[in-house]
């Protein structure tokens, strides 16, 4: 089952321009897919470091 709230918080701090670099038409989408387990968030080209690792930490709490 899709958790919509963990999908928002991860959404906003992506940035949000649709690029389609990670395959995927927008980032809405990649949000969710991070969620699921079907994209990672290196799959961004377009996300910083820091924030790659801050939405890995939210992954992680999520999980446990």
């Amino acid at each position: 089952m899709l958790d919509h709230d963990l999908v928002a918080r991860i959404y906003v701090k992506l940035p949000l321009t649709d690029c389609g670099e990670c395959g995927l038409p927008t980032c809405r989408e990649f949000a969710e897919k991070i969620v699921v387990g079907e994209k990672t968030v290196f799959d961004c080209t377009q996300l910083e470091n820091d924030i790659a690792q801050e939405i890995s930490l939210m992954i992680d709490e999520y999980l446990r």
